[in-house]
């Protein structure tokens, strides 16, 4: 909930006035006439009346011209020059009706006067109003602080806003071409955050957020500006900040990272690719020294998760890297886009890809499976869906009454197939990942001869997946016995020790039987 809204949810109060006067009638007075509508604190002096105002923090100051020690104007005066109670309406109280007392009264600083003696209807009005209009600029001023903070801060994690640390940078470029300080920038993103979302839900990315966010707090210092620049990016400013700064900085943050509890009982440690660059003469705008960070960035992210890099001016970092850069990034969004396409027009309306993209996914992580390898998984998975190479299954169902060359015959033909996915290198690496998906050949395990240490993990964690869906989905029985079985055969022990854990730890929509699936879409 909001400051603003926390204002609001508490019940409504008497608005609290605060009466200084040295003759008892008048404040008994005041008191009397006012208790029905508002709260009343009565002093006789102005001694000690500033620790009084910070404890009591009243509505509206009912003030004396003429008191005992200080004086009414003095104390008004003295009042108005700290900020504190620039806004405290102060209403003054007197015998003295002419011009010159009441010009001197607002010369002090008062909001209003009150004639002795003091009539009853014209008090209450007064008193009405002035309150009213307090609370009201009280509301203004809340609402000022906490659009103030939505604009300096983000709201999920409380780091410094993108908007606010554009400002900052734009500073530190000011500060640079006047007095040649050095500063550096870092830009870092999660590795994997998208497949966080996909397979936990967007509540555990905001915690991923917010640990990587508590993370960058703890490893830099006070004066560096930590912001969330977007999305899963984060922006920090180093201040004087040279080099060899940046060098140990950056290693520092992919030394120790943080583990995350995406579910219960499901741990992540998060991984960070971190890109560096430190101001030099010959950049001339923010923008250019962001884009630098932004290119080492990329550069990290190419050699694998948690990795870092450092921009330097060197043959390597021209334009055509960042554009490379560019390109390795929407290469891979492509590439899934590619896959989801060819699982949607080979599908036969299986609603759960996600779900088995996400069991995918959580195999992946327990058996500690590189990042750079993840996304290829999830596309293999979502084309291992797809009618094509769900035929594999069938056929590996009924290979024993075809003789060898039919057998040979088979293999060859859906090797073709991988073979035409990889037709302009978009899914050349897709490809070479399914014809190792070895479990539809003979049962054996081994494709095309090849050996077990032959065989890359994501093609072991595939088959497994896959075959666990198939089987779940066409046979309508549980398949984990008769992988149980087959492990150290046709799959890989490590692999259905991993799948058997995720299934444990997670409910997953793809578990349920088809018509209970069938009637929760209903």
């Amino acid at each position: 909930m909001s400051n603003i809204e926390t204002y609001y949810a508490k019940p409504s109060h008497k608005p609290h006035v605060l009466a200084v006067d040295d003759d008892d009638d008048i404040t008994l007075y005041i008191k009397t006439t006012l208790a029905k509508r508002f709260q009343v604190t009565t002093r006789s002096t102005a001694d000690n009346l500033e620790d009084l105002l910070a404890e009591i923090k009243p509505d509206l100051l009912m003030l004396d011209y003429c008191l005992p020690g200080r004086d009414g104007l003095d104390v008004c005066h003295s009042l108005r020059e700290n900020p504190e109670y620039d806004l405290m309406p102060i209403l003054f109280i007197s015998g003295m009706d002419d011009e010159d007392s009441r010009l001197k009264a607002y010369e002090a600083g008062a909001d209003d006067f009150v004639i002795k003696p003091v009539d009853v209807g014209e008090l209450r009005a007064k008193v009405e109003v002035w309150t009213r209009l307090a609370r009201r600029s009280a509301d203004l001023l809340e609402q000022t602080r906490y659009f103030r903070e939505l604009a300096i801060h983000d709201s999920l994690t409380g780091l410094a806003s993108r908007r606010h640390v554009v400002e900052t940078l734009q500073h530190e470029m000011d500060h640079y071409r006047r007095h040649h300080t050095s500063f550096g920038l870092i830009l870092l993103d999660i590795d994997g955050f998208k497949l966080i979302n996909d397979e936990f839900g967007h509540a555990a990315g905001d915690a991923a957020l917010v640990k990587i966010a508590n993370y960058l707090k703890e490893s830099l210092r006070a004066n560096d500006i930590v912001s969330r620049y977007g999305g899963d990016e984060f922006l920090v400013i180093l201040s004087e900040a040279r080099l060899e700064d940046m060098e140990r900085v950056c290693q520092k943050l992919t030394e120790n990272f943080p583990e995350c509890e995406l579910r219960k009982g499901v741990v992540k440690t998060l991984t960070l690719s971190v890109g560096g660059a430190v101001i030099s003469s010959n950049i001339e705008s923010a923008d250019k020294l962001i884009d630098r960070a932004d290119l080492a960035m990329f550069a990290a992210k190419a050699e694998g998760a948690g990795k870092y890099n450092i921009y330097q001016d060197k043959i390597h970092y021209d334009e055509q890297s960042k554009d490379t850069g560019f390109l390795y990034r929407q290469r891979l969004n492509i590439r899934e886009t590619v896959c989801r396409i060819i699982n949607r027009l080979r599908s036969d309306g299986w609603a759960d890809d996600d779900q088995i993209c996400g069991l995918a996914e959580a195999v992946a992580q327990r058996v500690d499976l590189p990042m750079e390898d993840r996304q290829t998984l999830r596309n293999c998975i979502l084309l291992a869906l797809s009618d094509r190479f769900r035929f594999r299954y069938l056929m590996s169902k009924i290979l024993n009454v075809f003789e060898d060359p039919e057998r040979d015959h088979i293999a060859e033909s859906l090797q073709s197939v991988t073979q035409a996915l990889g037709y302009g290198g978009i899914l050349e690496k897709e490809a070479s990942i399914l014809n190792c998906t070895c479990e539809w050949i003979d049962g054996s395990g081994i494709p095309n001869g090849s050996r077990d240490d032959q065989i890359p993990m994501v093609a072991k964690i595939i088959a497994t997946v896959a075959t666990y869906a198939w089987v779940r989905r066409i046979e309508k029985t549980d398949p984990l016995p008769q992988i149980d079985q087959n492990t150290g055969t046709q799959f890989d022990q490590q692999v259905v020790d991993a799948l058997k854990d995720a299934l444990t730890a997670t409910t997953v929509f793809h578990q349920k039987p088809a018509a209970q699936r069938t009637k929760e879409m209903v």
